[in-house]
């Protein structure tokens, strides 16, 4: 039976780098379309509210939240970075998304 090296053993130190940077590959994609729809469905609720105050502060929460979450997504991206540049490591190390 053929067994992936991936799976044969638990990941070492020296392999910490590669994991971190596999994660923020699969998260920020995920967080930035996650914070999409947020966006979209509190629009969606502020024009489906017909005027009700109710269903207007809901659909205001919604796009509040979207909001405080794309700054801090891009306060981590702006971290991650920082921590890069800090550390001398070339541009898109950890992320691939760079300012």
């Amino acid at each position: 039976m053929f067994v992936s090296k991936v799976y044969a053993a638990a990941p070492t130190l020296d392999q910490m780098p590669n994991l971190i940077v596999n994660i923020f590959g699969l998260l920020f994609p995920f967080a930035g379309v996650a914070l999409f729809l947020m966006f979209l469905y509190g629009g969606i609720m502020w024009l489906m509210s017909t005027g009700d105050p109710q269903k207007i502060q809901k659909a205001q929460g919604t796009l509040l939240w979207a909001v405080v979450g794309t700054i801090i997504l891009v306060c981590a991206v702006v971290i991650i970075n920082t921590v890069e540049r800090f550390l001398g490591l070339p541009a898109g190390t950890l992320t691939t998304i760079n300012f």
